[in-house]
């Protein structure tokens, strides 16, 4: 990805900001979808 060496900082630091962005917007959606609780609840991980 060529985010390696000097003046490559915030090319990196964009390509992390993707990722959250990206990570979040899954679990956003799984939440709405009622697909992360049913998941939980599928492995074990209720109390």
């Amino acid at each position: 990805m060529d985010c390696y060496g000097v003046g490559n900082a915030r090319k990196y630091a964009e390509i992390c900001g993707a990722l959250i962005l990206a990570g979040e917007l899954s679990i956003a959606a799984a939440l709405s979808a009622g697909h992360f609780t049913s998941a939980h609840k599928k492995f074990g991980r209720k109390k």
